[in-house]
């Protein structure tokens, strides 16, 4: 394979067509010779190497099949046959998905309910959403309704799945500002799916819309599909301030995210804090050779790194210089790799890899952070 980007990857094969008899012919083997992309070893290349030696041992691996009912209470159309489109992805963002998201096909639902039986599932742990087309009026620029099922396929069928399929919600709340700051009228509240669901094209679709706060400091953001969220961002904030907290009934969501059901949810508050930090500095290869046009992440603190709002990335100017603005109180780190993955900075999985080359820094309230920070190879 010539021309490969630095970054890093799983190399997997799928034997020819009629190579291997049974049911193996389809499953893919990785690096170094597992089944699963959760056994499989990453290769790293930075860019300018030649990397040999990437063998792979081919091995007989079964798919398994997986089974179970979809239900739903949503009244079936006037016309024609209601049936569920069925998706499987990999759990856990830091598992990548061998095809993406992966449609298994269409089971139509008779009275509410639809069976299924699907074989060539390998080996893992992995979501599996069933999607259903709703009355558009009122639910969403869509018209989907959703559920999802948590199953784990180890080396034995799975059966009796049970998936309820429920609609869209709304999630309300408020943003207020501690100590009488007042707000801008151009505010925007970013949710972001957690964990496995963002892999689903509509959850992302929810993450990149974005909700305007209206003047009394109340939204409300809808057709919101089940599941875990976040607030990745509020979006329109001037320099000085940054998100302090986001609550519910009265406890603190803004790292563990809240959940999304059949039901609305209780309103969540976001609270926005004034006096926000700034964290500058330069990057420099030796001693007097600035860096220009170097991607810098900073990162929150290892108990913190599944809070996306959190996260900021910024580039070097011609001189080198790099300033982050916004940034909340509290311990990050500073990151300037040489040849990092795409979006690696945003990547919990590839920062806890990498937590010793980052450079530790402590914001506080209104302070100006400066780092001086060594090209790291």
């Amino acid at each position: 394979m010539l021309w490969v980007p630095p970054g890093e990857y799983y190399v997997g094969v799928t034997p020819r067509a009629g190579a291997l008899a049974g049911p193996s012919a389809t499953v893919m083997t990785f690096y170094p010779g597992v089944g699963s992309l959760s056994d499989a070893i990453p290769v790293v290349t930075h860019g300018g190497e030649d990397l040999r030696g990437i063998d792979i041992a081919m091995r007989p691996a079964r798919g398994f099949k997986i089974s179970g009912k979809v239900t739903t209470a949503i009244p079936a159309p006037t016309t024609g046959l209601p049936s569920a489109v069925l998706m499987l992805v990999s759990r856990g963002l830091d598992v990548p998905d061998n095809l993406g998201v992966r449609t298994l096909g269409n089971v139509p639902l008779v009275s509410g309910i639809a069976s299924f039986d699907v074989s060539g599932i390998p080996s893992g742990s992995y979501e599996l959403f069933a999607r259903l087309s709703d009355d558009p009026s009122g639910r969403g620029p869509a018209g989907f309704a959703w559920g999802h099922a948590s199953i784990d396929v180890r080396n034995a069928d799975v059966s009796d799945i049970a998936i309820s399929v429920a609609s869209v919600v709304e999630v309300k709340g408020t943003v207020r500002a501690v100590g009488g700051v007042k707000l801008p009228s151009t505010l925007r509240i970013v949710l972001l799916a957690a964990d496995s669901p963002s892999k689903i094209p509509y959850y992302r679709l929810v993450s990149t819309r974005g909700t305007l706060v209206e003047a009394d400091g109340s939204f409300a953001v809808s057709a919101v599909p089940p599941g875990r969220f976040r607030v990745g961002a509020v979006a329109g904030l001037p320099p000085d301030l940054y998100v302090a907290d986001v609550r519910q009934n009265a406890a603190s969501v803004f790292d563990s995210g809240f959940d999304v059901d059949s039901r609305a949810p209780a309103p969540i508050e976001i609270v926005i804090g004034a006096a926000a930090g700034i964290v500058s500095g330069t990057v420099q290869d030796g001693p007097s050779k600035p860096v220009p046009g170097m991607t810098v992440g900073l990162v929150p603190e290892t108990g913190r790194l599944e809070n996306r709002a959190l996260y900021a990335t910024a580039v070097t100017d011609p001189s080198g210089r790099f300033t982050f603005r916004g940034i909340a109180p509290g311990d990050y780190r500073l990151f300037a790799l040489e040849s990092p993955p795409p979006n690696a900075y945003q990547n919990p999985g590839f920062i806890r890899k990498h937590e010793d080359r980052g450079h530790l820094v402590h914001v506080g309230s209104g302070s100006t952070v400066s780092a001086e920070l060594p090209l790291a190879r």
